[in-house]
C-alpha cells in the first residue's frame, strides 16, 4: 500500500469513527453529544481552515464528506460537524469569519 493509500485509509477512519460516535451518543440519549453540521464547503481546504478556526475556540469541530470533491466536486461539498452543545457559538464564530472576508 502506497503511502497517498494509508493517508486516505486514514482519513477514511477517522471520518467513520466519528459518524459512529454520533450514532453511538444518540443511542445513549446523549443529545448535547450529537454532530450537527454549521457549515458545507466546496473545498476541503476551506472546511479545514473553518475547523482550525473553531479549535481555536476549544470547539471541537469535524470534517466528513472531505474526499468526495477531490475526484470530481461534490454537489454536497465537505461539511463542517460540532457536537450540538457548541452549535451556536460555532455558527456566530463562523458568520464572523464570513464577515471579516467580506
Amino acid at each position: 500500500m502506497t503511502e497517498a493509500w494509508r493517508a486516505v485509509a486514514g482519513v477514511l477512519v477517522i471520518a467513520g469513527l466519528a459518524l459512529l460516535a454520533a450514532w453511538a451518543a444518540r443511542r445513549r440519549g446523549r443529545s448535547d453529544d450529537e454532530l450537527v453540521t454549521v457549515g458545507r464547503f466546496v473545498s476541503p481546504d476551506q472546511a479545514q481552515l473553518a475547523r482550525l478556526e473553531l479549535e481555536r475556540y476549544d470547539i471541537e469541530a469535524f470534517v466528513l464528506d472531505e474526499l468526495g470533491g477531490l475526484a470530481f466536486p461534490s454537489p454536497s461539498g465537505a461539511k463542517l460537524q460540532v457536537r450540538a452543545r457548541d452549535e451556536e457559538a460555532a455558527r456566530r464564530i463562523l458568520e464572523a469569519e464570513d464577515g471579516d472576508e467580506a
